[in-house]
């Protein structure tokens, strides 16, 4: 009796000790991912996967696409796999190869009635001789057709190493990883430059300079493919936002390369960004390092931000965007708030890497608005945002001279480690002195608005001095009653000009710099605005603001105008602060401009050919105009 209980406890400690884990498709990883996806999806709270649950994992058809699971805190001893899927009837007898870190184990699997009758394939065993993080994973060695080899619902895992072991849990990609730059002068920072380094050239990511305006930056391929493409995105407003009035929206200004457009972006949020040129189509092997340069012009009514790229077949500065977004508070502040952001992207089903940690290394330089540089010598990490979802680490690297950011693997965070200072920063590169600061501030176009001149009642000339056309430039005059930005889209990506009028200009019309546009068939008393746009080899450029100009008629009496018409043209409006007045022969008394409340605000009994209005505030104003005839004419201003 006695003997028959402890065969019975031996039993019962026996099974008690020993452990299974399963490992599914919710907590498997792709490297690479190729075709492969996940399927049967529910939802449920699981962060991990964004809220969903997966049944199998399928697009199973390459033969080097591998399915990678963890296990931490794995023992000395054995490990056993079993494999359970639905195998393709075309692929009965294929080989598939179980791995246990570098050790490896084939399987000859068995077609199924179905994909999704998933049976044992067969059991692979290994031994563990060092304890800890363990990978487990399985791809295809050899396969009958390039269809689909088959599906896969989970491993078991068993054996005596496994006793105390789980599953490492990971985010399904990575979680972004975020940090502020900060050098001794923060302060009226006027450009901010960055290079970036990408250390884990096998994987794909997103690295950026963040900014108040949305990122700038370049994503990697991974698979050894290097960089791709450049982003410059200007935000506008948020994905549940309502649409703002159209004078508000973030508007490029200018693009930089050839083929290079303007286009649009909407997901988290709707604005702006180029499209059509990449910068690192010209290099010869795979780049992992840029330079990017921000700089910015605060205003009252816009802000207004160039990027410029470091080009790597040139080794010089070259434009890659400028735009405006809308100042909503008025504040004339500086880039003192730029940080970095290492992403990678894509929805849970698929982009399933978060077993791999990305490192991309950051130094920087930052130059203030009476020309002085500095280092970035600090970071400041966002370390609030670091949970269990994914590894994330900042430091510096063994050199002092760069601060670098980790994000994704089956790792361990370390604690919070405060403000990051590099202990050996670099001094201000040769790239950022000399004439290479001249390119920081060059278009592919360089032309401004001059004063318009008026010829008829209902005919204006406009003019622009041209300081560069570039290489085959192709010039358009846009304008209308409607207050217009620039090139915009309204949906589908697909381009609207939205100018009521357009009018190709021919290069006749310039003489010594002096382009002189005529516009006909205008209607006096109408506010009129207008832009010009310069595309060439080097890119496309438009007119920093939108100008305005009025033909105002001012008529006696029917008997006294007869072939004697006088008129008034006042500009440009909306204003900055600077209004102008072309009258010809009529005889101005006076001017008086009264506020919105109908206060009197400006009183000019000496007339003159210009107006400042830099000492009223911000808002409509009208302006009433005394002649010597006895008429009097009232102009509705806005002062921006």
């Amino acid at each position: 009796m006695k003997y028959t209980h402890i065969i019975l406890l031996l039993f019962l400690s026996n099974h008690m000790l020993a452990q299974n884990i399963v490992l599914d498709a919710n907590t498997s990883f792709f490297s690479p991912k190729g075709t492969l996806r996940l399927f049967g999806e529910t939802t449920v709270n699981n962060v991990y996967n964004n809220n969903k649950h997966y049944e199998r994992i399928g697009e199973w058809k390459k033969v080097n696409d591998t399915i990678v699971w963890g296990i931490k805190d794995v023992q000395l001893g054995e490990i056993n796999v079993e494999l359970f899927a639905g195998i393709s009837t075309n692929e009965n007898n294929s080989v598939v190869t179980i791995f246990l870190d570098n050790q490896e184990q084939d399987l000859v699997v068995n077609s199924t009635i179905s994909l999704q009758d998933f049976q044992s394939q067969g059991i692979a065993s290994f031994n563990v001789d060092i304890a800890g993080t363990h990978e487990v994973k399985i791809k295809i060695k050899s396969q009958n057709t390039n269809l689909n080899f088959g599906e896969i619902e989970k491993l078991i895992i068993s054996g005596s190493a496994v006793n105390g072991a789980s599953t490492w849990i990971r985010r399904w990609r990575p979680a972004a990883t975020h940090g502020s730059f900060l050098s001794n002068n923060n302060i009226n920072t006027e450009i901010s430059v960055y290079k970036l380094n990408i250390l884990s050239t096998e994987f794909d990511s997103y690295q950026v300079m963040t900014t108040e305006f949305g990122y700038i930056g370049s994503s990697n391929r991974g698979g050894s493919l290097g960089l791709t493409g450049l982003n410059f995105s200007l935000w506008s407003y948020g994905a549940n936002d309502e649409l703002p009035p159209h004078h508000e929206l973030s508007h490029l200004i200018a693009v930089g390369g050839k083929g290079n457009g303007f286009g649009r972006y909407g997901h988290e949020g709707t604005g702006v960004k180029p499209r059509g040129f990449d910068p690192f189509d010209n290099v010869t092997s795979p780049n992992y390092s840029f330079t990017i340069a921000l700089r910015k012009e605060p205003g009252s009514v816009y802000n207004t931000y160039w990027c410029y790229y470091l080009d790597p077949v040139t080794s010089h500065w070259k434009l890659y965007s400028s735009g405006k977004t809308f100042n909503d508070n008025g504040d004339i502040s500086y880039l003192n708030t730029t940080g970095g952001f290492l992403e990678i992207v894509g929805p849970p089903n698929n982009s399933r890497t978060g077993h791999r940690t990305r490192i991309v290394e950051y130094k920087g330089w930052r130059m203030q608005n009476d020309g002085s540089w500095n280092v970035i010598n600090k970071l400041d990490p966002a370390y609030n945002s670091a949970t269990s979802l994914s590894f994330k680490e900042w430091a510096q690297n063994s050199n002092g001279d760069k601060f670098i950011f980790k994000s994704g693997g089956f790792l361990l965070s370390d604690p919070d480690p405060g403000i990051i200072e590099l202990s050996n920063p670099s001094s201000v590169p040769s790239f950022l002195q000399g004439s290479y600061v001249d390119e920081l501030y060059e278009m592919p176009a360089d032309f401004r608005t001059l004063e318009p001149e008026l010829i008829s009642a209902n005919e204006i000339l406009l003019k622009f001095n041209i300081d560069n056309l570039g290489t085959n430039p192709d010039i358009k005059l846009f304008y209308g009653t409607e207050y217009g930005l620039t090139e915009g889209i309204v949906q589908n990506y697909v381009i609207d000009e939205a100018w009521q009028e357009e009018q190709s200009v021919s290069l006749s019309l310039i003489n010594n710099n002096l382009l002189s546009i005529p516009v006909v068939n205008l209607t006096p008393d109408i506010t009129y605005y207008y832009r010009l746009r310069i595309k060439n080899d080097e890119g496309i450029t438009w007119s920093f603001e939108a100008d305005t100009f009025m033909i105002d008629s001012i008529i006696l009496s029917n008997l006294e105008v007869e072939g004697n018409e006088k008129v008034l043209v006042v500009y440009p409006n909306p204003t900055n602060g600077e209004l102008k007045l072309s009258f010809n022969d009529l005889n101005i008394k006076k001017i008086e401009i009264y506020n919105s409340y109908g206060q009197m605000v400006l009183f000019e009994k000496t007339v003159k050919k210009e107006l400042s209005l830099k000492h009223l505030t911000s808002g409509v104003y009208y302006l009433k105009i005394f002649s010597s005839e006895k008429t009097t004419k009232i102009i509705k201003i806005i002062k921006n």
